[in-house]
């Protein structure tokens, strides 16, 4: 496998790391064509787990407004439960780590029930979280839909 941290954490600590690794991104979006690169090595690997596009109709598990703000950053929401899988999580510090060191992504569930879910992927490690919720409450929110990453 690869040595690669999946580590559930509080939305507190969630927020700082996400401050922390977004404050070592350069100042300014950058060049979208090495951004656009990012993004197609991140949709093909979500789509290997189900369906990934910017079309939201009919809602697909992963959706991607069309926005970018930086070339080492990538966003996606989530819609469905079913494709969060250990396997899924620890593919993406390779692809980020392939791009650039300091890229990051983030996906957020924003639909029922895993509204709320936060995955923040860098270079070394993935972080789930659950806003507002404690370590020990997001635990319980992934066993509860039977959500496994250890």
């Amino acid at each position: 496998m690869d040595s690669f941290r999946i580590t559930v954490v509080s939305s507190d600590s969630m927020e700082i790391a996400r401050s922390e690794a977004s404050s070592q991104l350069k100042t300014g979006p950058g060049d979208f064509y090495r951004w656009e690169r990012l993004h197609e090595k991140v949709k093909t690997v979500l789509r290997a787990y189900g369906t990934a596009t910017w079309d939201p109709d009919p809602l697909p598990d992963f959706y991607f407004s069309g926005d970018w703000f930086h070339e080492n950053s990538d966003g996606y929401s989530i819609c469905s439960s079913r494709p969060i899988t250990r396997d899924l999580l620890r593919q993406l510090p390779t692809i980020l780590s392939s791009h650039h060191d300091d890229a990051i992504l983030e996906m957020n569930g924003t639909e029922p029930p895993i509204e709320g879910l936060v995955i923040f992927a860098t270079s070394k490690e993935v972080l789930v979280a659950w806003d507002g919720l404690d370590r020990r409450e997001c635990e319980q929110r992934l066993r509860e839909l039977s959500i496994e990453l250890d």
